[in-house]
């Protein structure tokens, strides 16, 4: 799902028709913020919580996210919620 935003084609499929839904909405914005960020560099689990949310940390060129995220019971993306951590970018677009 990340570079799948980065590069403005996602994999709808692996998300739940509501988070897909909500994806297709916000993905111009999804996709410039996550360009401004740069490549991807890595991806770290940091926790699962009790109500089942993976936690990571995803690292790019210019800047880090902590991005929760949660599954339905066939394994498919029902939640993702993404904030800035670390970033190199200064200002505005």
């Amino acid at each position: 799902m990340i570079e799948g935003i980065r590069a403005g084609n996602p994999n709808y499929d692996e998300m739940t028709p509501l988070m897909a839904h909500t994806i297709k909405q916000q993905l111009p914005q999804l996709q410039t913020f996550a360009q401004r960020l740069g490549g991807l560099v890595a991806i770290e689990h940091k926790s699962t919580d009790v109500q089942r949310f993976d936690t990571y940390e995803i690292k790019r060129e210019r800047g880090s996210t902590v991005m929760r995220v949660s599954l339905d019971d066939s394994g498919r993306i029902a939640s993702a919620v993404a904030v800035l951590s670390g970033s190199a970018l200064a200002g505005g677009p």
